[in-house]
């Protein structure tokens, strides 16, 4: 009687269903509660899952008595990843700020932990994934989560959002991802594999699903207008055919193709940045690459740590990429694949990246060239094609949580795809031989494994759970604030900086609160309060020159309201600020007021002229330097600066208040009139409106 197949064990399933919950949860896994809906759950998603299946793994091993790396050994990516791990770790020891490195900025949440926390899901899913049903289980996770961003993001592109969800994004179509170039980028990865899931399925209703599927992503990718997204689209459709149709051409079609590949990606490289010319993106991208080149010269050889290019940008931030971008925005990325490499891990943290991407291109294209069954040769290509799309997309964008956890687990099953035939023939475990083990009887590796779970599960709790509990406590706070609920909002926020003192975003929030506070009750404990959670921020994040601006400015309106000892505090940390971030026009905008409240005039003009020379776009600067002259009596020079304030913001009405009262003072009825009926045009309302109005008539 033949042996009878035995099951699949109840470790091995478990670990599968942990990957298969990563590879949806990752991309779809959003917040309706958080502050940072997208990018933070993702990087709790991810981190939570690649260490409790590390744990897991590590356990099952310990309980069987087998070496892990025993099941390692034959994966060829191996030590290529385990030395891209080592850099980030290496690269964080000498960051410019390793507690931003190692827990990642409050945007990006991209520190030391979620960087590693991708190796290690690699080393679990190729340890563990030796069979063609799993590889493609995995590839059918990944693929379906196309179905609900996909619908998605038709939703959103005829005005429907059902999810709610609260995005800073300026296209409306951002469904799971947060963002248009970042829902295209992701799509863009999955039309490979879904073309090979389409393909090799002997499902006709699968295949029909496959194709409405690849149309649908197609749309949405066209839809996004995100021109990086497009890019890596066209280069992952473009990799696949090639891959597919490679044996049956010729050797002069072969070379040809060989030559026509790289010069058609730099013409798509071209034509991506030849389309954003218009609206600015081309100037702004070369302006940033060019000063991340000088950040690098700097220091070349491990960076500035993982995630800290937006801590060290205003360093050498250009003033003239204002005019492309607009102020305000913060830089935290390249948005080129290899600077961003560079400029966060340094050239060995780009020789790391490019060895194990090179490993896996070579190895991949072997094995799917030498392997005579058709539909692993697809999944191969797919998976090759999928990797280089997400590359070429990336040259003028970056990865996120999403489309860096959808990578490293493509590159986790190139072990198991080309493995000989005889390994890829289904679940059966005896067609799959076991991995060397010893049974060790005892009560030790039990108990050592049952250690190793727990301090697991512990982390896991406070080091991911806590930061997503204080993100829900800062959103409350946020909701409170705006209902005029100040004390319940500063109950939140007290609550987000227990949670997570770590971050200092929630420190910044609660000083302001506390700011707020001071102004309605005894102001001077509330303004002690917001002194010490900015002192708190500073603490952990002292090369931020934000916080030495919010500083800066609780120091000013402190000094100039209760207590004139503070002022030179406030300009202390201004100064400190400006050296950090020379270039940054609205912090000698904020600076010059704490001059102008405390009527230091000639010092407050100074400040303002230094913020238009740098931000000649700037009418809110410009009005402050017109209120600056024009109470100095220096009439003309104060007109000047309200021309320019009103050209460029033609709705201020202070700007043009100024204009009319400047216009009165050099004899120009007529002008100051004109100006004066704008202003009641804009704001019939106004107080200041009448009392001018009044003023004027007084002399006549």
């Amino acid at each position: 009687m033949p042996a009878r197949p035995q099951e699949q064990p109840r470790t091995e399933t478990l670990l599968e269903m942990g990957w298969l919950l990563a590879a949806l949860l990752v991309p779809l896994g959003v917040d309706l509660w958080g502050q940072q809906p997208f990018e933070l759950p993702k990087a709790v998603a991810l981190r939570s899952l690649a260490w409790l299946l590390t744990g897991v793994w590590l356990a099952d091993c310990l309980i069987r008595w087998r070496s892990p790396w025993r099941e390692l050994r034959g994966n060829p990516l191996l030590w290529p990843a385990l030395a891209l791990a080592g850099v980030h770790v290496a690269a964080t020891a000498f960051a410019a700020d390793r507690g931003l490195s190692l827990w990642g900025s409050y945007e990006r949440a991209q520190g030391a932990l979620t960087l590693v926390s991708y190796v290690l899901l690699f080393l679990v899913v190729s340890a563990r994934l030796r069979t063609l049903d799993q590889a493609r289980r995995l590839l059918a996770a990944l693929v379906f989560t196309a179905v609900p961003v996909t619908a998605l993001g038709l939703a959103q592109a005829v005005g429907w959002d059902p999810a709610g969800l609260v995005s800073n994004a300026r296209s409306p179509l951002y469904t799971t991802l947060g963002r248009s170039n970042f829902t295209g980028a992701y799509l863009a990865l999955l039309l490979p594999l879904t073309v090979a899931l389409a393909v090799t399925t002997t499902r006709r209703w699968l295949k029909l699903a496959g194709g409405a599927l690849l149309l649908a992503g197609l749309a949405v990718i066209a839809l996004t207008l995100a021109r990086g997204a497009w890019l890596a689209a066209i280069t992952a459709l473009g990799t696949l055919a090639l891959l597919w149709f490679w044996p049956k051409l010729s050797r002069r079609a072969r070379l040809a193709t060989l030559v026509a590949g790289p010069v058609g990606l730099a013409g798509g490289l071209g034509l991506t940045l030849w389309l954003g010319r218009q609206g600015g993106s081309e100037a702004a991208r070369l302006t940033i690459w060019r000063a991340t080149l000088e950040l690098v010269s700097r220091r070349p050889w491990l960076g500035y740590g993982p995630d800290a290019l937006g801590i060290v940008f205003p360093r050498v931030y250009p003033p003239q990429l204002v005019y492309y971008q607009g102020r305000g925005l913060v830089v935290d990325r390249a948005h080129n694949l290899f600077l961003d490499w560079a400029v966060t891990a340094g050239l060995l943290g780009l020789l790391a990246w490019f060895v194990l991407f090179a490993a896996f291109f070579h190895i991949g294209w072997r094995a799917a060239q030498a392997t005579v069954d058709p539909k692993r040769r697809l999944l191969l290509a797919a998976c090759l094609a999928a990797v280089a799309g997400n590359a070429a997309g990336n040259l003028v964008s970056f990865d996120v949580t999403a489309t860096a956890a959808a990578t490293w687990l493509l590159l986790a099953l190139l072990p198991s795809l080309r493995r000989g035939e005889d390994r890829l023939q289904g679940d059966d475990p005896l067609l799959t031989p076991a991995l060397p083990s010893r049974a060790r009887p005892g009560w030790l590796p039990p108990l050592a494994a049952g250690l190793l779970l727990g301090g697991v599960a512990w982390a896991v709790l406070q080091l991911n759970v806590r930061p997503l509990a204080a993100d829900v406590a800062a959103r409350t706070a946020a909701r409170r604030s705006e209902a005029g609920d100040l004390p319940g909002a500063i109950d939140a926020l007290e609550q987000a900086t227990r949670l997570w003192p770590a971050e200092p975003v929630y420190h910044q929030q609660l000083s302001w609160a506390y700011l707020q506070q001071a102004f309605v009750q005894d102001p001077l404990p509330w303004l002690e309060r917001a002194e010490a959670e900015l002192l708190a921020a500073l603490e952990r994040r002292p090369g931020d020159h934000r916080i030495w601006a919010a500083l800066g400015e609780l120091y000013g309106l402190w000094g100039n309201h209760w207590e004139p000892a503070r002022l030179p505090l406030a300009h202390d940390a201004y100064r400190r600020a400006t050296a950090l971030a020379p270039n940054h026009a609205m912090l000698y905008t904020a600076w010059g007021m704490v001059y102008l409240e405390g009527s230091d005039l000639a010092a407050a003009a100074a400040r303002f002229r230094q913020a238009v020379a740098l931000d000649a776009t700037d009418g809110h600067a410009f009005t402050h330097l017109g209120d600056a002259e024009l109470a100095r009596g220096h009439v003309e020079a104060a007109l000047a600066a309200y021309q320019q304030a009103v050209h460029w913001q033609p709705e201020s009405v202070p700007a043009y208040l100024g204009l009319a009262a400047s216009h009165w003072r050099l004899g120009r009825r007529d002008a100051a009139a004109a100006a004066l009926r704008r202003a009641s045009q804009i704001d019939p309302n106004h107080p200041t409106i009448q009392a001018l109005r009044a003023e004027m008539d007084r002399q006549p």
